[in-house]
């Protein structure tokens, strides 16, 4: 969130969300047990029918996850000024030695991480050749700096067009789109106009491979790599454990099988909007308790029951990871000398260093948990797969950028008026709130039921307004004397 580090702690203390213990963290356990989660989380769970301890752990191991992957993510230049300063030490190793194990050098070091014993495993007719694969994945760069026409462009240069592409956290899934998706032939993401039952079928049955064949290579994959990106890359692309869990659930639900086509169509809108969720385990969680507790009461008005679901991804994770950050910077910082050179980013690295050994998910250890138990060989294609295929689809096509909008508004809405907000903050956020839902439920029926004119525009953050005279909570909003016609909206 973008905003004042003085607004933060206020925030931290309306939402409950608190640091207790010591503040020197030196792994991912003691920083999960050095945050608390207090009663507006516990309220926020209890809303959603959601075990409060068991959503608890999931969300503070995909906070740490978070925390893991923004500590490494560094610009080229940044990249650049820490190469400058590669036998600098932070604990028993060189800046040079994280860095290496943290990013690949070019596409021959990618390659030879990922060798031929998990090459084989993909299902092509023609051997897979590196120096052809590196051009078609990152963009004509061939497969080493030696193997460019000389003086053709400088080592700084290839460092550059290659620095995207050499993060070594998620970089399993960009094989797995090329090798396992488009040379193997096998669509993952088809868009769902103009098919047939044939086509619906096929595309099924593609899906169940992916779905298999994934966890398959994962599996294979070294121990001591994390995976937990790769992961969440392959879900935020096909929100495919979504997909199979909430179909394998409701195809025995006998509730949902006796409603009439029309009120099925109405709780499938509602279930698929919870692919907003990023973590994938509460995801699922969410999905579980929500078809086995018959949430779908609590969405009479859909505007007022998705309240909770937003203030959680919109207010409390983004706290929750802000507050994490907090405390390995504490820790980073009294680790760095005041005035040492390119201090800023070797704290990033020393906190990175902290939790590098945390992975968010392992999975052989997912896989014999109940929440991901779901029998494929007994899943057959039916109509109603392919209705929620449809709106998940809709959905996840503009699921980032109404999310990034979303936060940045509310961001913006906090910093400029957090006088008036924080004067009676619960019913001042629940109305912005109710706001994004209200314009959510519109644009997501619109979404659910046909292919809109203009993709571009589906979600429009843009235009969430805040004036609702049919709301209590929104007319106290504005006599609290906010200007909305100010902020840009």
């Amino acid at each position: 969130m973008k905003i004042s580090d003085d607004i933060k702690k206020q925030l931290y203390h309306f939402e409950n969300i608190e640091l207790n213990g010591t503040l020197h963290i030196s792994n991912a356990d003691q920083l999960m047990s050095s945050i608390t989660l207090g009663e507006r989380v516990m309220a926020v769970c209890d809303s959603l029918e959601l075990d409060f301890s068991i959503a608890k752990d999931m969300l503070l191991k995909y906070g740490v996850h978070q925390i893991k992957k923004k500590s490494i993510t560094l610009t080229a230049n940044e990249k650049t000024l820490l190469e400058n300063f590669a036998d600098d030490t932070l604990g028993e190793r060189t800046l040079g030695d994280i860095l290496n194990e943290t990013h690949f050098t070019d596409p021959e070091a990618y390659f030879k991480m990922y060798d031929s014993s998990i090459m084989r495993l993909f299902p092509v007719k023609k051997e897979l050749e590196r120096s052809s694969l590196s051009k078609q994945m990152f963009k004509d760069i061939p497969i080493s700096y030696d193997h460019l026409e000389y003086g053709k462009e400088s080592g700084l240069g290839f460092n550059a067009r290659w620095h995207p592409y050499s993060h070594k956290l998620g970089s399993f899934f960009q094989l797995y789109m090329e090798c396992g998706v488009l040379r193997a032939k096998m669509a993952i993401n088809t868009a769902p106009h103009n098919m047939n039952i044939t086509s619906n079928k096929l595309l099924f049955e593609k899906l169940l491979y992916h779905y298999g064949k994934y966890q398959e290579l994962l599996t294979a994959l070294p121990s001591e790599y994390d995976i937990s990106e790769d992961l969440l890359l392959f879900e935020r692309k096909t929100d495919l454990f979504f997909l199979l869990k909430a179909y394998s659930m409701l195809i025995n639900d006998e509730w949902f099988n006796s409603i009439e086509f029309h009120k099925q169509e109405e709780y499938l809108k509602v279930l698929s909007a919870f692919t907003l969720v990023d973590d994938l385990k509460l995801k699922i969680y969410l999905v579980e308790r929500f078809i086995a507790e018959g949430s779908i009461f609590m969405y009479a008005d859909f505007a007022l029951g998705y309240i909770p679901l937003l203030r959680l991804l919109f207010i409390q994770i983004p706290l929750m990871r802000e507050i994490m950050n907090d405390a390995l910077v504490y820790t980073s910082s009294n680790v760095i000398k005041e005035r040492e050179k390119a201090k800023k980013v070797k704290i990033r690295l020393n906190n990175y260093r902290i939790v590098e050994n945390f992975h968010c998910y392992n999975i052989t250890e997912l896989q014999s948990e109940p929440l991901f138990k779901i029998d494929v060989k007994e899943l057959g294609h039916s109509e109603l797969f392919f209705r929620l295929y449809k709106k998940v689809y809709k959905i996840r096509e503009v699921k980032k950028e109404f999310i990034e909008q979303t936060t940045n508004k509310i961001s913006k809405i906090i910093h400029e008026n957090s006088d008036v907000l924080f004067g009676e903050w619960d019913s001042h956020i629940e109305a912005i709130l109710y706001s994004i839902a209200d314009q959510f439920k519109t644009e997501g029926e619109y979404l659910s039921l046909i292919k809109p004119e203009e993709e571009n525009n589906i979600i429009d953050a843009d235009a969430i307004n805040f004036h609702f005279d049919r709301k209590a909570m929104v007319r106290k909003l504005e006599e609290s004397g906010i200007n909305f016609e100010n902020l840009g909206w």
